[in-house]
């Protein structure tokens, strides 16, 4: 961990707002690409990068320096990525996954059609 990070970490630490800019600015982007390996959900992931600076903030005070910074910002953004898919796993278990007899849910935009149940875009 070079110098200017570790004095970026300790001005977090005393609660220093733009040093906490810094720190994430420097690391949305891995943060987010993390995340969305997981989720493969934009949305989904950009919560979850909104998550981990909040729970990197409230917990930067126990980084000790024994590894790298990024190595904390990594494990906290994997394991928040983890169980948030835990999460919604465990709140759609219950919940039916039958398709609906009716094709009138087929959403049409510019040409294409998205079927409900796809992801992917279909060209007429």
């Amino acid at each position: 961990m070079g110098h200017e990070e570790a004095d970026l970490i300790s001005q977090c630490q005393m609660g220093d707002q733009a040093a906490m800019k810094e720190i994430f600015d420097k690391y949305r982007d891995k943060v987010y690409r993390v995340a969305y390996g997981v989720v493969r959900h934009r949305e989904e992931a950009m919560d979850i990068v909104q998550e981990v600076f909040v729970k990197l903030f409230r917990t930067i005070g126990h980084f000790k320096g024994k590894s790298s910074f990024y190595t904390y910002v990594y494990r906290t953004a994997m394991n928040t990525a983890i169980d948030h898919v835990r999460k919604l796993k465990k709140s759609t278990s219950s919940v039916s996954r039958t398709r609906p007899k009716d094709t009138s849910q087929t959403v049409q935009k510019k040409g294409r059609i998205r079927s409900p149940w796809t992801r992917n875009w279909k060209r007429k």
